[in-house]
């Protein structure tokens, strides 16, 4: 099966840090649903990742606090034990963001505008998702972990106005 293509690539603009809204429609052509054309004014915060960045700083605070906490009072010297694994997740997910950060950025806006709307069953969002990362040029180990994310998680955001 193809995995579509994108018959526009419009202007965006960052509304704040973390949003984007689309200053012209974007057009992506599937080859399951036909085309899907997302209107302007269409928001985003992309590929919902900042997660991952808020897991890698907090993992990084507590860690320090731990080693910290250890090395100020012999009592809590038993937490400098936390601090290793607690680095190895700041890492992982340092790691995981910065390879996912910056990519899918139409395939998100696609993604965003069909759980928002509900045009499409959340499971056939998700693999228009797949198909709109492909399109776009990536690989398919980043384009399966932008479709694995909503598949887990993402019901609870599914046509409710929030990102998904």
């Amino acid at each position: 099966m193809t995995k579509g293509y994108f018959e526009s690539h419009p202007a965006m603009r960052q509304v704040d840090r973390w949003t984007w809204e689309l200053v012209e429609p974007l057009v992506f052509v599937d080859p399951v649903y036909g085309r899907i054309v997302v209107p302007v004014g269409e928001r985003s915060d992309l590929a919902s990742i900042r997660f991952l960045r808020e897991v890698a700083r907090w993992a990084l605070i507590l860690a320090v606090l731990a080693w910290v906490a250890g090395a100020v009072c012999a009592l809590l010297l038993p937490l400098q034990a936390a601090a290793d694994p607690l680095l190895w997740t700041c890492l992982a997910a340092t790691g995981v963001y910065a390879a996912l950060a910056g990519y899918a950025v139409l395939a998100a806006f696609v993604h965003d505008f069909l759980y928002r709307t509900g045009q499409l069953p959340r499971a056939a969002a998700d693999a228009v998702l797949y198909r709109a990362c492909r399109a776009e040029g990536e690989a398919r180990w980043r384009a399966f972990i932008f479709w694995i994310r909503p598949r887990i998680g993402g019901a609870s955001h599914y046509h409710t106005g929030s990102k998904g």
